[in-house]
């Protein structure tokens, strides 16, 4: 069946349903587009971010732990080190609380070795500043031990979280980078959607104008000559061909011609 010889009312909903279909095509794929976007900053923030905010929480409580080891030692008060003693109690619980948190949450071999050594030098920076409180508390020289031992292994102890560190925020940049590719993505694609709707919606709209309007245009000027008192009327065949109302009309136009004529021969004998 031809879209011209359907009824005026059925082309118009096929239009109306076109255009509509395309609006849902867009609007599905907008929520295809948002729900992608959403899941990439979930993941961001589970994992990368999540991971990114225990490192940091751990280099800051073993910069805090060095800096108080180092005033320890190196201040003549021999009390310093008592007093200081739960806080760095507590801060070396609170600091394998947040390596256990971490763990699981490791997800790359370059992050499992990083890891594997930062938690190696964690070992060897506990041993010396174990080893150089216990002189200061015991009264012995510290210099060489604070030089030698406990300085060198909190600089690798703080590289190696820094290290850590480091690739965690590379991950979020990473993320942070699909998440605006996904956006730019999507932000084109539903401008191409949007503007192929209006197109698609405005050649609709122009067929549908012109598949009614010309009709009624052509019944119009047919009206006007019969009604000026012509009788021999040139319609289109094609005008003739159809089932719509404008087909309808045409033809009731043709049939009244017919008749008119026929009357206005029987009336002349």
């Amino acid at each position: 069946m031809r879209f011209s010889s359907l009824k005026i009312g059925q082309r118009i909903a096929l239009g109306f349903a076109a255009v509509l279909l395309l609006t849902i095509v867009g609007l599905a794929a907008s929520l295809i587009q948002l729900s992608s976007v959403a899941q990439q900053t979930r993941t961001m923030m589970n994992n990368p971010l999540a991971k990114e905010r225990l490192i940091a929480d751990w280099y800051a409580l073993v910069l805090a732990g060095s800096q108080r080891t180092t005033a320890i030692v190196r201040s003549p008060d021999a009390e310093l080190g008592r007093f200081f003693a739960e806080t760095a109690r507590k801060s070396s619980a609170d600091a394998g609380a947040l390596l256990k948190r971490f763990e699981p949450l490791i997800n790359s071999d370059a992050e499992r070795s990083l890891f594997a050594h930062a938690s190696q030098t964690r070992e060897q920076y506990n041993a010396a500043r174990a080893e150089v409180t216990k002189a200061k508390d015991e009264g012995l020289e510290t210099e060489a031990i604070f030089n030698n031992t406990y300085a060198p292994r909190t600089q690798a102890y703080v590289d190696s979280i820094k290290a850590l560190l480091e690739l965690q925020r590379k991950e979020i940049d990473s993320t942070a980078a699909a998440i605006e590719r996904t956006y730019q993505t999507s932000s084109n694609l539903l401008l191409l959607l949007s503007v192929l709707i209006v197109a698609i919606g405005a050649v609709i709209a122009t067929v549908l104008s012109l598949g009614i309007v010309r009709p009624l245009r052509a019944a119009v000027k047919i009206a006007d000559e019969v009604a000026g008192g012509s009788l021999h009327l040139q319609i289109d065949p094609d005008s003739l061909r159809g089932r719509d109302e404008t087909a309808q009309l045409m033809q009731s136009l043709s049939q009244m011609e017919t008749n008119l004529r026929r009357l206005v021969s029987e009336a002349r004998k």
